[in-house]
């Protein structure tokens, strides 16, 4: 018995020693899944159909489609305001499977280009696209050329120009320009026979035209076929092809008998071109025939192999289960050596934003640079070198007022001559207890004491002047030393910003150091991968693993006619 796909998952996290935190039950599933599509590929199931044959059909309703609608899917679409990726409302579906008719109303010419892409599915449900182009001067109203049994979506892909009181509208054509599909194809030539709804015979060429190859109808327009009118057709189907899209999984034809009782088997020869097969010849190098009312046919063909269920076995041969497993491992190593190529994509993320905010750090440690220059020697006189520039000039001029000082302190203080404060004194003291001169009342030693106090006084004036300008040198010296320290506050932030990119890049390197390592890791996986995947393509391209070393086949026979007499 064949292993369920849980017990699958246990064999895969065995065999890569997965404890469950690497790999996903959806992704280990998804690896089943792959591997028996390839196993489906080297070696497919096995299948017969066997069915029988019945040409003739009779009383097969077929309703015509409704006539001309401009905007039965979607109707009056503002293109005002619409832009590229924009999608229209749907307002209906198309009555059968039909091409659509697209109608733009642009009365004063503005747009100048439109793209719609139209989505939705076929007659057989399967998907279906179509991309309508306008651009300026072309035609207005125009039709698709795919029949579609539902529309899903209308997007605006690209559209230019477009202004006030542009419309899109979606519709259908005339009912004569629509194919309408019969139950079965291919039909044989000339065998059909139709009445419409009065049980009026209509005719091939008059009335409808008809494809016998895919088997379908059209109206003919002035024929006696109206729009909605359900018609009856009766018809024989091809006698020397059948219709194979009923048959399960196929992937190719092996062999067809035909007819089946024959004794030997009788297999034919024939072609396959999409669901259609038709027989070339028969038996060994028999012609074309026509094959007959209720006889059987069987057709030998290889499908796809059914991959296990949660709880229930696969389509394969349990004895391929390993291989299938190995592959399954390689697709697992696949997964987990993208999961490394996104890790090291996600480093790399980290490294560019280290790298960023280094940038933003250098770009930052610059202006705290010019910063320090600024308040050291390039701010005008307001900086360390200004202020040490008026420290220079007025050092210089207090040097020169002491020096005026010091030369006048003879002429003010300790000179032989006037104004000394020491004439003064001296001459003053040559008077004390000396009749006055200059008449009753005067005192002149009173009056040369005046006169020293003055020239005192003028002295202390020149060293005031001098305290002062060392006073103003402490305010310099005080402002310099301001400036000095507002440098090394951003001297300080320098050297932090300096921490902080040296910090940046360090970890730069080391996410550069993990994506390489990443992307190291995921060659390995890879590689493994690919060894594994290899091998188990190996096994299965190599028939004698499974079949031995030897054929057995028996030899060829011609059927033996006489019993049918």
């Amino acid at each position: 018995m064949s292993k369920t796909k849980l017990q699958m998952r246990g064999d895969l996290r065995l065999d890569l020693k997965d404890s469950g935190a690497l790999w996903s039950d959806a992704e280990l599933n998804r690896c089943i899944d792959r591997a028996y599509s390839d196993l489906s590929r080297f070696l497919p199931d096995e299948k017969i159909y066997e069915d029988s044959l019945q040409f003739a059909v009779t009383g097969e309703s077929v309703v015509f489609p409704a006539d001309t609608s401009a905007d039965a899917i979607v109707a009056d679409e503002a293109l005002t305001s619409s832009s590229a990726g924009d999608t229209a409302t749907i307002d209906g579906q198309p009555d059968v499977p039909r091409p659509l008719q697209i109608t733009i109303t642009d009365a004063n010419d503005s747009i100048t280009g439109l793209t719609l892409v139209v989505d939705g599915v076929d007659k057989d449900n399967q998907a279906l696209q179509e991309v309508f182009h306008f651009t300026k001067g072309g035609d207005k109203v125009w039709s698709g050329l795919k029949y579609f049994k539902d529309v899903y979506q209308v997007e605006i892909d690209q559209i230019a120009g477009n202004g006030a009181d542009d419309v899109l509208d979606i519709g259908y054509a005339a009912y004569t320009t629509v194919w309408v599909y019969l139950a079965n194809s291919p039909i044989k030539w000339a065998s059909e026979t139709a009445t419409d709804t009065d049980s009026n015979d209509i005719v091939r060429n008059t009335d409808f035209y008809i494809d016998y190859a895919t088997g379908r109808v059209k109206a003919i327009s002035g024929g006696d076929i109206v729009a909605g009118e359900t018609s009856t057709f009766a018809y024989t189907k091809s006698q020397i092809g059948i219709d194979i899209s009923n048959m399960p999984g196929l992937i190719r034809v092996q062999r067809v008998e035909y007819p089946v009782g024959d004794i030997p088997q009788t297999f034919i020869t024939g072609d396959t071109f999409a669901n259609y097969y038709v027989a070339t010849g028969s038996g060994e190098s028999g012609d074309q025939v026509q094959w007959a009312e209720d006889r059987q046919y069987r057709i030998y063909y290889d499908a796809r192999h059914q991959p296990p269920g949660e709880y229930s076995p696969s389509s394969a041969p349990g004895f391929l289960e390993d291989t299938v497993l190995l592959a399954a491992g390689a697709y697992a190593l696949y997964i987990y050596a993208l999961k490394h190529e996104h890790q090291a994509l996600t480093d790399m993320a980290s490294v560019r934003t280290d790298l960023t905010a280094a940038n933003g750090e250098y770009t930052a440690l610059e202006t705290a640079l010019s910063r320090v220059q600024k308040y050291l020697d390039n701010n005008s006189s307001a900086d360390a070198a200004g202020i040490l520039q008026d420290i220079t000039d007025d050092i210089a001029e207090l040097r020169t007022a002491i020096e005026t000082a010091l030369d006048l302190a003879a002429t003010y203080l300790t000179g032989d001559t006037a104004p000394s404060a020491k004439k003064y004194l001296d001459d003053g003291d040559a008077t004390l207890n000396v009749p006055a001169t200059g008449g009753e009342g005067t005192s002149v030693s009173l009056a040369y004491a005046e006169y020293a106090r003055t020239s005192v006084q003028l002295f202390s004036g020149l060293v005031a002047e001098a305290n002062v300008r060392i006073a103003n040198l402490r305010t310099y010296i005080e402002q310099g030393a301001g400036y000095v320290n507002i440098s090394s506050v951003f001297a300080r932030e320098v050297e932090g910003r300096l921490g902080k990119i040296n910090g940046y890049m360090q970890e730069a390197a080391q996410y550069a150091n993990a994506a390489s390592t990443a992307l190291a890791m995921s060659d390995r996986f890879r590689l493994e991968a690919n060894e594994r995947r290899n091998e188990v393509y190996s096994i299965w391209r190599d028939r004698k693993q499974y079949i031995g070393d030897f054929t057995a086949g028996s030899v060829r026979q011609m059927p033996d006619y006489n019993r049918y007499q």
